[in-house]
């Protein structure tokens, strides 16, 4: 009986830590996204002209 109550408020601590996370990475995602994927866009550039260099 204290095994299911221990499992149950285990779960309802690890449901609302996920929910929290996705809140606040939505949040930040928002506030990020445009940097990240102009870091991402810059990131890929470099990578493409870097790789031909990088295999002569």
């Amino acid at each position: 009986m204290i095994c299911a109550v221990v499992y149950a408020v285990i779960f309802v601590v690890v449901y609302v830590v996920c929910v929290i996370i996705h809140v606040i990475s939505h949040v930040i995602g928002g506030f990020l996204s445009p940097i990240l994927n102009e870091y991402s866009s810059m990131q890929a550039f470099i990578f493409s002209f870097l790789y031909p260099t990088l295999h002569k």
